[in-house]
């Protein structure tokens, strides 16, 4: 989901954090790959993936507001 919010969003939550259009979808692009690289097998991935997960927590109400 969020490599197709990255694709076809047509906006984003403005802030000092994601000043550009292109910062949020770049964003959401990083953590869709981590999470699709995920590995319980691999301790790199899992923490990646884990802090995806964190970071969707973070920004839900930028994702799906």
């Amino acid at each position: 989901m969020l490599a197709q919010l990255a694709a076809v969003s047509h906006g984003w939550p403005g802030s000092e954090e994601f000043p550009t259009y292109e910062s949020w979808t770049s964003e959401l692009a990083a953590k869709s790959a981590d999470l699709l690289a995920y590995d319980p097998d691999d301790e790199v991935s899992y923490a990646a993936a884990q802090a995806a997960l964190h970071w969707i927590a973070d920004h839900l109400g930028g994702l799906w507001d």
